[in-house]
């Protein structure tokens, strides 16, 4: 078992790694208290400078076949550089900067065919779900019921055609 240190006995995690103790986060009485979490997913596209991050775009675009369209990459990776800002960059041109700030604007905005095959896809699935479950759970008791339960042979490809008859009738719709 391991052993405290007396000098850190009631010391949390965070003070002990630098963090400052979390009593001097406390907000005002019925307001919200401060978060002392650190984040530790990070923009990789942060950690190089602003030309950086343009050039290696740019060499992306170039190196997989599309060079005509290098510029668009390297305003593109500023953009994903940092999303809340994108208005402040002087690379982007007006139509650009309109057509970002109507997507942030209009999250849920799309054609009516995308949210339908959207939400047919998610019957779709769920139903599928369901099915899966039934055979899952019939599979416990139908091999012994209809005496196919040897588990080789013909009882085992039969066993195997009614898992997979879900499958195989949705390949042909």
């Amino acid at each position: 078992m391991e052993k405290l240190n007396p000098a850190t006995e009631g010391v949390s995690f965070n003070e002990q790694n630098g963090a400052p103790p979390t009593e001097n986060y406390q907000a005002e009485a019925g307001a919200r208290r401060g978060s002392i979490a650190m984040n530790i997913v990070q923009n990789p596209l942060t950690r190089s400078s602003h030309a950086q991050c343009v050039a290696d775009a740019e060499m992306y675009a170039e190196t997989h076949g599309m060079p005509e369209h290098k510029a668009l990459f390297g305003r593109a990776a500023l953009v994903a550089r940092d999303p809340s800002s994108f208005e402040r960059l002087q690379e982007l041109d007006e139509p650009e900067r309109n057509a970002l700030v109507y997507e942030r604007d209009h999250k849920w905005h799309g054609p009516t065919m995308l949210w339908y095959s959207i939400s047919l896809c998610a019957i779709g699935a769920a139903t599928q779900g369901w099915d899966q479950t039934g055979s899952n759970g019939a599979n416990l008791s139908f091999p012994k019921e209809f005496g196919i339960d040897s588990g080789t042979g013909r009882d085992q490809w039969i066993v195997g055609l009614v898992n997979a008859i879900i499958f195989l009738t949705a390949g042909l719709m």
